[in-house]
């Protein structure tokens, strides 16, 4: 087994028509938003274009940070300790194309279905509780 570890991750609410990208992760049994962990040196910011390019074949527009939320996940047999930075970015071109390895399926949700949805990643939750009254 994988030593235990503590990660930054980007994560992104990517909007189109009003509705945002939620996406279910095999590797961890979770539905989450579409997300990245942050290399050594980059920008937070960076990731989120940089992941949604390599995880989902997408161009991503502005991005506005949201929050910050955190959770401890079982995830590629480790246990890991996550600072999640979410972003709310805009979409702007592409072809969906998951990566199955990342994602198994995906759908298109308000921001109400996705704090109401059952089996998300608890970071979620989190940043949920710190900001009751977001509004993206």
């Amino acid at each position: 087994m994988d030593k235990d570890q503590t990660v930054a991750v980007a994560s992104a609410f990517v909007e189109k028509d009003g509705k945002f990208l939620f996406t279910f992760d095999p590797r961890c049994g979770l539905w989450r938003l579409p997300s990245g962990k942050i290399d050594f040196g980059e920008k937070a910011e960076d990731t989120v274009v940089r992941e949604m390019k390599e995880e989902l074949q997408i161009e991503v527009g502005e991005h506005e940070f949201v929050g910050w939320g955190q959770d401890v996940v079982y995830m590629l047999h480790k246990t890991v300790s996550r600072l999640l930075l979410f972003f709310h970015v805009k979409f702007i071109r592409g072809e969906l194309k998951p990566d199955p390895e990342e994602i198994q399926e995906y759908k298109w949700l308000s921001l109400e279905e996705i704090k109401s949805h059952e089996n998300k990643e608890p970071a979620l939750d989190d940043l949920f509780r710190r900001n009751p009254d977001l509004k993206l």
